[in-house]
């Protein structure tokens, strides 16, 4: 009686994630529903979530993993408690509990964040189509590169010359930078929440991530160890997503965009200087004599602050074991991506440059 009580207790449980399977399969069919979708319950559900975790002031994502690995934790030495003891019985139980919670976080996260990828793209919405010439990417990448230098001296910066700013208060002004971008594109109307500082940022940096979104508390994170110049375009990244963009590209384009038409130096600054290090990658493979020229205006102390990330990446990337982590977070994500229908997977992230480009021409960056 008792484990037909647990099993109907079980069957009962299973039919939530089975029925938000079943309603993401309904809205996924095509575009529009997806669409439909997004603006009945995916975005106001994500929403929810997000006013929920704010009211704490650190991540509720970074809570409930440390409590889920946890949990996975205790869940084996048990079981091999219960094999030693022979409850194969109760292993089976035990065994049934973690499939359905995985089911939950499955069907949970298809519902939050899995039916927005069958939207359209924000380019696709915003009419951001099209290619981009060399010339054009020449002269943007110019003024971005010269903006930069003009800015650099203008942050907050110690005594070694290395930006000296508060991620605190990077992150308190974050949905502050957005009023330009959200006036601009219809598609980006909403709330936004400020982001978290990450409590396990180094970790974060082992595996190359500098921010992530966290569907299931509707937070964006922020990885707080990099330089903390590119903190503050780290965060404008993670509020688009916020808003429900899911291209990585268009996210690093929305990010540098927010940054630079921002009333704030370390925000314009560290817009106009990820937007360089794009717009300049971009250009070594269009033309390298160009992108030589340019990069020998990199100089002061836009310099150090290029010099300062590509050491600490370098360092935090120098021992095997970060190798590794970095190399299977990256194949993961990748997969991630292009299982959700971004062909070019993790290489979008480089792929904002013609975004850029398109709004400078139209003279966004005034």
């Amino acid at each position: 009686m008792k484990n037909k009580g647990f099993l109907s207790r079980y069957v009962t449980m299973a039919m939530v994630p089975i029925a938000f399977a079943a309603l993401y399969w309904l809205f996924s069919r095509s575009t529009e529903m997806a669409e439909k979708g997004v603006a009945l319950f995916s975005r106001p559900a994500r929403d929810f979530l997000g006013t929920l975790s704010s009211l704490i002031p650190i991540s509720a994502a970074e809570i409930l993993c440390a409590a889920g690995i946890l949990y996975v934790a205790v869940f084996l030495v048990r079981t091999v408690v219960q094999i030693f003891r022979g409850k194969f019985v109760e292993i089976l139980k035990r065994a049934l509990i973690l499939v359905l919670i995985c089911a939950y976080l499955g069907a949970g996260y298809l519902c939050l964040w899995g039916i927005d990828y069958r939207t359209r793209s924000f380019r696709e919405r915003e009419a951001l189509g099209g290619g981009i010439s060399k010339e054009e990417l020449y002269k943007a990448a110019e003024i971005f590169v010269d903006r930069a230098n003009a800015l650099a001296d203008s942050v907050e910066r110690g005594e070694s010359g290395s930006f000296s700013g508060s991620a605190e208060e990077i992150l308190r002004l974050a949905p502050d930078v957005y009023g330009a971008v959200q006036a601009r594109f219809s598609s980006l109307s909403g709330a936004l929440r400020a982001p978290k500082a990450m409590m396990f940022s180094d970790f974060m940096s082992a595996t190359g991530f500098t921010g992530i979104f966290f569907p299931y508390t509707g937070e964006s994170n922020v990885n707080v160890a990099q330089p903390a110049i590119f903190v503050p375009m780290t965060a404008a990244h993670e509020l688009a997503h916020q808003l429900g963009v899911t291209d990585e590209d268009a996210c690093n384009a929305i990010g540098v965009s927010a940054c630079v038409t921002s009333g704030d130096d370390t925000y314009r600054y560290s817009g106009y200087l990820n937007g360089s290090i794009y717009l300049l990658n971009a250009l070594y493979a269009a033309d390298s004599e160009k992108y030589a020229e340019l990069r020998g205006r990199v100089t002061g102390s836009m310099a150090r602050d290029f010099a300062e990330n590509s050491a600490y990446w370098d360092s935090v990337r120098s021992s095997k074991p970060a190798q590794i982590a970095t190399d299977a977070m990256e194949q993961v994500y990748d997969a991630y991506l292009k299982a959700n229908g971004v062909e070019s997977g993790f290489k979008s992230y480089g792929e904002c440059v013609d975004i850029i480009v398109k709004l400078y021409n139209e003279g966004f960056y005034k």
